[in-house]
């Protein structure tokens, strides 16, 4: 058990000790997944003097990383090297309009940074306050489709007009309207690199769906040409708190009272899920499991559940459970209060949308009950659940496992 604590405290660190990393050496951001690979090749360096300067700049490919925008944008960052062939003290760099000094030896200044590679500012160099350089870091084309981010799995999302250059976008979906009546609003955030809109807007952009029905835009790339950008996603019409599922499958059960002993029993469960949405991060889950094998077992639970950590670019997550449940065997009720968690990992294997979810109860604090439950699911809407139940009170104990399936039955409100 200790192991475990250990174990899930790692994953809590980490996924808080990811967001402490310097997003272009200003302010904190997440690094998130490679999924786009990129070299200093698909990047050239240009350069404006105002004055006779002798620059050497260049990108470090080995210093690639992906961090987060807005949290749903993935942006691909890169470590800029520049060196100056000058020691003067005068001389100095901005950047997102932050000072930044040089550093210098015996016979040069230079200077280290991360520079956006998806949404680039030129960095500028100037002498006193008479700015004597220009830096900017431009795309190459290229034949890479648009990276779209697992935040948009669910929804479908198609761009369309970004041929020959790199894109990045994300989904974040809001809801709105009283409990029984919310609709949902796609949020569509995307950076592109050579891309502004006909007012010289730069990136990030956004398109907001409500509706299934397309949006579209005229924009224009650095070369002059321009080209109509259409977006579109399955937006749902509704946005249901409360879903249900049913679960049924083959399982064995044992069962022991002072009269009758009946060991691994075939029998097929009938369970019952339902989760009542609150937060992003909050939810009430509530669970039934029916037994029987000549004796009946019925075990129903309610609980709290809330998010506290993330990890692994936000795919794996970290949920308490905390609640009650009620135990009926035959004709005897027992009300126990373990206390559990669920590991999340989403888009297993690389399956966008599916999720593998392993899951416990922790033994109840009472010498006079032993309790054990733990269960592994795996799916996308319908799932497949490995489920182990033991529980014993005095001379009764009962003990279930096996495999089940579920389906999605009814949402509300």
């Amino acid at each position: 058990m200790a192991k475990l604590f250990i174990f899930l405290f790692f994953i809590w660190a980490s996924a808080l000790s990811a967001q402490g990393l310097p997003e272009l050496s200003f302010g904190p951001v997440s690094l998130g997944e490679n999924r786009l690979p990129l070299s200093s090749q698909d990047f050239r360096i240009q350069i404006e003097k105002k004055e006779e300067l002798d620059l050497n700049v260049f990108l470090n490919s080995d210093s690639l990383q992906w961090v987060r925008i807005d949290e749903v944008i993935l942006s691909p960052r890169m470590k800029l090297e520049i060196h100056v062939s000058s020691l003067d003290d005068e001389l100095y760099v901005s950047y997102h309009g932050r000072p930044l000094m040089l550093q210098r030896d015996q016979e040069k200044s230079f200077l280290h940074l991360f520079v956006s590679l998806f949404h680039p500012h030129p960095i500028k160099i100037f002498r006193q306050n008479t700015l004597v350089a220009k830096i900017h870091v431009l795309a190459n084309p290229t034949d890479q489709a648009p990276l779209i981010d697992y935040s948009c799995a669910p929804y479908n999302v198609q761009i369309d007009g970004l041929q020959g250059h790199f894109a990045s976008v994300g989904c974040h979906l809001t809801q709105s309207g009283p409990i029984g009546a919310e609709v949902g609003l796609l949020e569509i955030r995307w950076l592109s690199p050579s891309i502004r809109f006909l007012n010289g807007e730069a990136p990030p952009f956004v398109t907001n769906l409500f509706n299934r029905e397309q949006a579209s835009a005229k924009v224009l790339f650095p070369d002059g040409s321009s080209s109509v950008v259409k977006v579109s996603a399955n937006v749902p019409e509704r946005i249901y708190r409360m879903r249900t599922a049913i679960g049924f499958g083959p399982y064995l059960m044992s069962s022991e009272t002072p009269s009758k002993v009946r060991k691994d029993v075939p029998t097929s469960p009938l369970m019952i899920y339902g989760r009542f949405t609150l937060t992003e991060a909050t939810s009430l889950r509530a669970f039934n499991a029916f037994n029987y094998n000549g004796d009946s077992f019925n075990k129903f639970g309610v609980y709290f559940a809330y998010d506290v950590g993330r990890a692994l670019d936000g795919r794996l997550t970290i949920t308490p459970l905390l609640g009650l449940q009620v135990i009926t065997f035959r004709d005897f009720t027992d009300g126990i209060y373990p206390q559990g968690f669920e590991i999340l990992y989403d888009h297993a294997f690389g399956l966008k949308n599916y999720r593998l979810i392993y899951g416990m109860f922790l033994p109840p604090i009472s010498s006079s009950t032993s309790y054990k439950n733990t269960w592994v699911r795996f799916g996308k809407r319908i799932f497949w659940e490995l489920n182990y139940l033991s529980w014993q009170k005095g001379p009764r104990n009962a003990k279930t496992w096996g495999l089940s399936v579920g389906i999605p039955f009814m949402n509300f409100f």
